[in-house]
């Protein structure tokens, strides 16, 4: 199968759905606003092509049990063009290839600097549950969590020839404009 179809406008709403929490197929229907038997369809060929997996669960009211639909893995589709190379790749990515597509996706110029940090410091995720990436002024860069067992919230780096000073605050409300870039969950 051809990965480009695997990415058509209606998986990758399915694909976005799940991602977030495991779904029934009518829950997709719902959320996307449209038929059951489009969702499953979709589903099936997403689950032939290993994307996501079904898992049956007890249906709390009358019938029979439901299916639940989640993501299989974390992956990435990344479609790249340079100097030299042109390829289209569907990759399967770990926790922290996922926090450094996060930073690239922030599409800002400091995103080599935070991608060092976090291949430096990758144990951060050990002692944090989640984490939003919250700005960068001059070579201080601040991050928030709502949840952290980290002995020290400041760490630095040198690079290229600057020391930047990272910070991660505990907070009880992560603020409006941050994002996230990691959640265990």
């Amino acid at each position: 199968m051809e990965k480009e179809i695997l990415f058509t406008t209606s998986k990758w709403e399915i694909l976005k759905s799940i991602s977030i929490r495991p779904q029934s197929p009518l829950g997709i229907a719902k959320i996307l606003n449209t038929s059951v038997a489009n969702v499953s369809q979709q589903l099936r060929l997403l689950e032939a092509a290993g994307l996501v997996i079904k898992k049956r669960v007890a249906n709390t009211g009358v019938g029979q049990p439901r299916a639940l639909f989640s993501l299989k893995q974390n992956i990435a589709f990344i479609s790249l063009a340079s100097q030299g190379l042109a390829k289209k790749e569907l990759l399967n990515i770990s926790k922290l290839q996922v926090v450094i597509s996060r930073i690239w996706l922030l599409n800002i110029a400091e995103s080599d600097i935070l991608s060092k940090f976090f291949y430096c410091n990758e144990s951060i995720f050990n002692q944090v549950h989640n984490l939003y990436f919250v700005s960068v002024k001059g070579k201080n860069v601040s991050f928030e969590t709502t949840n952290s067992t980290l002995a020290s919230n400041e760490f630095s780096i040198n690079f290229d020839g600057n020391k930047y000073l990272f910070k991660i605050n505990q907070v009880e409300k992560i603020s409006k404009n941050a994002e996230l870039i990691y959640n265990e969950y």
